[in-house]
């Protein structure tokens, strides 16, 4: 295995600096909006179990990696790996079916939770979603849907485990019998009964990705017969999706698909244009679809992190006669401006890696896993980088939200303290500006608003209450401006 530091920086914009109200005539707190100044610190290669290949297709905020490797023999396993422990076997079957040739592992949560699928050797008609977590030791996957195979009182078939919550809820695909056919999106407890699924119903749909607040993306069919399928998202707790449309895409270019979604319920993916062609899209939560790679013939997007980092794959220039491949790619969709159009340009050019596809990065933003080519192996591989600074972020999980007043609350008054400790403005203490700051950032997706986490940990208690309303304000007037 091959981890090699790196020392690349790219910048892909400037610094923008928001300054917000002068509270009281008094007090001007500046809130740094992004700082897209991306590091390269290492790329680091996913070894086999002895075979001949292996492939990344998941990655969580700890830098855990899961995906399908090549056993000494036979065909490939899921896998978790981290820098740690290293390569763990998941196993190649699941003990409950017959006749399984090979699993993948497609998500992991951070919790080390994984799921993916066990394909058949009999086709995708009896594929099944496989779940494990750190308990069950190596080789110990088992179904992630508990009691039967069937997700109503019919059976189901091509059943996947697409996607999997911090809170332990995985989300997939199957084809019900029940409904002639038609693949359904889920969401179930890993284990549970089908009888406790969520099945989600936009006419034949299936659910691709699911963030940390069970908000879900995939496709879905614009009717039970129809043949359109356009990218959704759909709410945790709605009542029905949101169709997010296409690129203009019109006949058999009328479809879409959503791979990725983030906390801040922004989507990528993929989408048919007007001119025929198949482009990486990004819709901004609550904003319309905007292509990442105009004039492609082949990109999508494959997954967004928290601070809006994009990575996917360009197919456009894919021609094994001719010995060219697919690219992987990097996209801030803050600034709209592409970080690397190929991420092998992002390393020294004696690292031996091109980077065939990019399938996911950490909702942080601090790793990105896809599969490649190194020294003439197909292999998995991680890339560490440095993201932007997100202003508020103390615990750097790409999420301005109540750990992160936590760290302020905890830290509130303390001199010589750090960004990581709730210092964002850099004077040396955290207090009533870094508080400002962190209000000024707050994502909104969160369940609660700035102001009532605020009062739920009981800042009030060390900020003085004409403060803290003056911050409040601060606050949501400056949510109200962010793009």
């Amino acid at each position: 295995m091959r981890d090699t530091p790196i020392g690349t920086r790219m910048k892909n914009r400037d610094i923008s600096t928001l300054l917000v109200l002068c509270i009281a005539g008094a007090m001007v707190i500046p809130a740094v909006t992004s700082m897209a100044d991306i590091t390269v610190v290492s790329v680091t290669e996913i070894p086999t179990l002895g075979g001949n290949s292996s492939g990344a297709w998941g990655v969580n905020n700890l830098g855990q990696v899961t995906g399908e490797a090549d056993p000494e023999s036979g065909s490939t396993h899921a896998f978790l790996w981290d820098a740690t422990s290293g390569l763990i076997d998941l196993g190649g079957a699941l003990p409950e079916f017959s006749g399984q040739i090979n699993t993948r592992g497609l998500a992991i949560n951070d919790s080390g939770q994984i799921t993916g699928v066990a394909f058949h050797a009999d086709g995708p008609d009896r594929d099944r979603l496989f779940y494990w977590e750190p308990s069950f030791g190596p080789g110990g996957m088992v179904s992630g849907i508990g009691g039967s195979t069937t997700l109503d009182s019919n059976s189901a078939s091509k059943v996947s485990g697409n996607a999997i919550s911090n809170n332990g809820k995985i989300g997939g695909a199957a084809e019900l019998a029940s409904l002639d056919g038609a693949d359904r999106s889920f969401i179930i407890t890993p284990m549970d009964t089908p009888e406790n699924a969520t099945v989600l119903f936009p006419p034949d749909s299936a659910l691709f990705d699911m963030n940390n607040a069970n908000d879900a993306t995939g496709r879905g069919g614009q009717s039970e017969s129809g043949p359109a399928h356009h990218a959704f998202l759909w709410l945790a707790g709605a009542a029905s999706p949101v169709d997010l449309g296409t690129l203009g895409g019109s006949g058999a270019f009328d479809f879409s698909s959503g791979m990725g979604v983030n906390i801040g319920k922004d989507v990528v993916g993929q989408s048919g244009t007007a001119d025929g062609n198949w482009e990486a899209f990004f819709v901004p939560f609550g904003g319309s679809m905007v292509s990442i790679l105009p004039d492609t013939f082949d990109s999508k997007g494959r997954a967004i992190s928290n601070n809006r980092m994009v990575v996917g794959t360009d197919e456009s220039d894919r021609d094994p006669a001719a010995g060219t491949h697919s690219v992987a790619f990097l996209y801030d969709a803050n600034s709209g401006l592409m970080i690397a159009s190929d991420l092998d340009t992002l390393l020294p050019e004696d690292s031996g890696w091109s980077f065939y596809d990019a399938k996911d990065i950490s909702p942080n933003g601090r790793f990105i896993v896809g599969t490649g080519n190194l020294d003439g192996n197909e292999r998995g591989w991680r890339l560490e980088i440095m993201p932007p600074l997100i202003p508020g972020d103390a615990n750097g999980d790409g999420v301005v939200d109540v750990a992160d007043l936590g760290v302020v609350g905890a830290n509130f008054n303390q001199i010589d303290t750090t960004f990581n400790q709730g210092n964002f403005n850099d004077d040396d203490i955290t207090d009533v500006a870094d508080l400002g700051i962190l209000g000024a950032n707050w994502t909104a997706a969160q369940g609660l608003s700035f102001t009532q986490n605020l009062h739920a940990v009981g800042a009030t208690m060390v900020v003085p209450e004409p403060t803290t309303t003056a911050i409040f304000i601060l606050g949501l007037a400056c949510l109200g401006r962010r793009p």
